[in-house]
């Protein structure tokens, strides 16, 4: 496991993002962001694992071969190791199933696959909501195990949220 943090979605570039990055092995980097900050901390730090997160606003989930042709050039653009396939799907789309979202999670993962067959894709956990998001992993299982990693965070604000299995220990579950 590596530790890494959400890259910074204000102002990506500033000094003080990575006075923060260089205490993680890895970050977690927003799509939206684009392809030149993604390959920026890739050039500074080169000896990292860079994770892209592929991200939509939520809303109605695409047909899968629109999903992918929404991702392609950031994908083609920086050619990462690894991405995460959406992201808390729970948040992103409160009307869709876990379910539902668990087959349009391996039909937009398939396509992908034989575009990009070196690359690992990871599967979103959902949001912090409790015991709510442990029935959502259940009802999901499917597509966990079909994913090359999972995208599971550890969030905390609060020094006692860090021990928290809520919290800053969530992926031990």
């Amino acid at each position: 496991m590596i530790s890494g943090i959400n890259w910074s979605n204000e102002n990506p570039l500033e000094q003080s993002a990575w006075d923060i990055y260089q205490h993680f092995g890895g970050c977690i980097i927003m799509s939206h962001l684009g392809a030149e900050v993604t390959n920026e901390i890739r050039r500074r730090r080169p000896d990292s694992l860079i994770i892209g997160r592929l991200f939509r606003n939520g809303g109605d989930l695409p047909e899968p071969k629109d999903a992918v042709d929404e991702w392609t050039e950031y994908i083609d653009n920086t050619l990462l190791d690894c991405y995460q396939v959406d992201n808390e799907p729970d948040e992103n789309y409160p009307n869709v199933s876990a379910e539902e979202f668990s087959v349009w999670w391996i039909r937009v993962t398939n396509l992908l696959r034989m575009m990009y067959p070196t690359i690992n894709w990871g599967f979103p956990m959902p949001s912090v909501k409790g015991e709510l998001s442990l029935d959502y992993i259940g009802r999901c299982k499917t597509a966990i195990v079909a994913a090359d990693w999972i995208a599971e965070r550890g969030y905390w604000q609060e020094e006692w949220q860090m021990e928290s299995w809520h919290w800053g220990k969530r992926y031990q579950r």
